[in-house]
């Protein structure tokens, strides 16, 4: 319930509904807190996501820091750095934001993701549109 709940809850923030994704991010939150898993961690990124959409950067920037102590799996790290991509870019933070897209790429291209994936495709895409050049 609480697992479908932040993912829900983070599709709905990245198709730019913000405020109902966070409300349901915010009580996956909840229960994955006591569990300190890497489920928390990424709830915790898409959280971030959403306060960096509402304009919150100093919120988004604490969950993100968060969202770090949790080791991501699979997808869910190259997702990461897309949040990432989006707070440092925000912040001004042009080269934590190359970072985050390099690792991204890495991260895809390990698990298989190369030139016409959509994992892949995300990520480039998302670069070239905050003007992000690894």
């Amino acid at each position: 319930h609480y697992w479908l709940a932040g993912r829900i809850g983070a599709g709905l923030i990245e198709l730019g509904d913000h405020k109902k994704g966070k409300e349901l991010v915010n009580k996956a939150v909840e229960f994955f807190r006591t569990t300190h898993s890497a489920e928390y961690g990424f709830v915790l990124s898409a959280r971030s996501h959403a306060h960096l959409l509402g304009n919150d950067l100093e919120q988004a920037q604490i969950d993100y820091h968060k969202a770090q102590e949790h080791k991501p799996y699979m997808t869910d790290g190259v997702l990461r750095r897309l949040h990432g991509m989006r707070l440092w870019h925000a912040l001004g933070d042009q080269s934590a934001a190359i970072d985050c897209t390099r690792q991204a790429i890495n991260l895809a291209q390990e698990m298989g993701c190369g030139l016409g994936t959509a994992l892949y495709e995300r990520v480039t895409r998302l670069s070239t549109e905050l003007n992000i050049n690894p």
